[in-house]
């Protein structure tokens, strides 16, 4: 794992998550008012063409580039999620209980932190497009960003975000 992907690991112990959920701050993502329209709202076919896609997208640019690095992407993926486990796991299961959130909740939440850190590991072979500038600042920030309001991804997409709005908690 490269050092890029270590300090973003590192990082990620000291987000203050979910603390700030309910407290809209700035007017360039669509806000969600409960923890229901959140769940909602990440379990919405958008959002996962979304969060599948750009991955997807990483990944196969990264076969295509540099095979020998795409060929550590397993490895790579099982040792951040491990990592990540141990640092989100505790303030999700936190949260999933006190609310009675869905298992979706958990796993929208590890998806976006994992291809965040996809997004920085192989971020010499394709600049992060989505999660690690989009995504990650809202988790950073205390918030859930768990939607998409604007077109969905298709199957092959190209790595272009269309015009749209992320949903944040």
């Amino acid at each position: 794992m490269n050092i890029n992907s270590q300090i973003l690991l590192e990082e990620l112990s000291r987000f203050p998550w979910f603390e700030h959920v309910g407290e809209p701050e700035g007017d360039n993502v669509v806000w969600v008012k409960s923890w229901s329209e959140a769940v909602n709202a990440c379990k919405s076919q958008k959002w996962e063409s979304v969060q599948l896609q750009v991955r997807n997208h990483l990944s196969y640019v990264v076969n295509a580039t540099d095979y020998d690095r795409f060929l550590q992407w397993n490895k790579l993926t099982v040792e951040m999620n491990e990592r990540i486990d141990a640092i989100i796991m505790k303030p999700v299961k936190q949260v999933t209980h006190r609310f009675g959130l869905s298992k979706r909740f958990a796993e929208s939440v590890a998806w976006d932190i994992t291809v965040s850190c996809q997004e920085v590991e192989f971020s010499d072979v394709l600049p992060p497009s989505f999660f690690r500038n989009n995504v990650l600042p809202w988790y950073r920030r205390g918030h859930f960003p768990c939607g998409w309001q604007g077109p969905e991804l298709p199957a092959g997409w190209e790595g272009k975000m269309p015009q749209g709005q992320l949903i944040v908690y």
